[in-house]
């Protein structure tokens, strides 16, 4: 058994899913996450890519 875990952005879901079940990955556990981390730069915000 093999597990992957990373922090995708939502434009970019569907084309990781297509990789990992080309490559045998046959079952998925997708979750929906949101930043709360600090933004210390100058004129930083967070991503919005939807």
């Amino acid at each position: 058994m093999k597990e992957i875990k990373a922090f995708i952005k939502p434009k970019r879901v569907q084309k990781v899913i297509e990789a990992l079940s080309e490559k045998g990955f046959k079952s998925m556990t997708l979750s929906q996450g949101e930043g709360t981390g600090s933004f210390k730069a100058k004129g930083a915000s967070p991503s919005l890519d939807f």
